[in-house]
């Protein structure tokens, strides 16, 4: 028994008397430093941020393409890496050929900068859509934009038939 006790100091003084065990500690510890900075930095940078959106039209027709511009500003000096936006989109539409509720786009913005992103949206179906915010996530913290746009989207054109017959029976006429 006093031999393995013996045998494990004797490992341990090896390890801890090496200077690449040291050098280990040192980069993990400052690891750790430097990402409670980084994390602690970027949540003041997106306090910051500045973010909007725009699209090509306020009313398209039914099955129409139109354009979806999104825009971030970051005026800190701190660079943001993977910026979650997260939007709720209404029913009806297709994001980049993707259907669902829910969008998120990634941004990577350089320090005092602004990144734009533009996105095709088709409207599916015919009715009145209300966008009214936007928010970043960031760990347990969540930043919310009032960004409202409305969207009209009108009947699908080319299904109204333009080939009525003309009417026959009007007053006083006769076949």
């Amino acid at each position: 028994m006093s031999e393995i006790v013996l045998s494990i100091a004797n490992f341990l003084s090896i390890i801890l008397t090496s200077l690449w065990f040291w050098i280990f500690i040192a980069v993990v510890i400052l690891w750790r430093i430097l990402t409670v900075w980084y994390r602690r930095c970027k949540l003041k940078a997106l306090e910051r941020v500045v973010y909007s959106r725009s699209f090509s039209s306020d009313g398209v027709f039914a099955g129409e393409t139109f354009e979806f511009t999104e825009t971030i500003s970051n005026p800190s000096l701190f660079p943001l890496f993977s910026v979650k936006m997260e939007y709720y989109m209404p029913s009806g539409f297709t994001v980049d050929g993707i259907i669902c509720k829910e969008y998120t786009s990634i941004f990577h913005i350089p320090p005092r900068a602004s990144v734009k992103k533009t996105h095709s949206i088709t409207a599916n179906e015919r009715g009145h859509a209300k966008l009214e915010t936007a928010s970043i996530r960031y760990r347990n913290t969540e930043f919310s934009f009032s960004v409202p746009y409305n969207i009209y989207v009108y009947p699908n054109y080319s299904a109204i038939k333009n080939d009525l017959p003309p009417d026959i029976y009007r007053a006083g006429d006769n076949i």
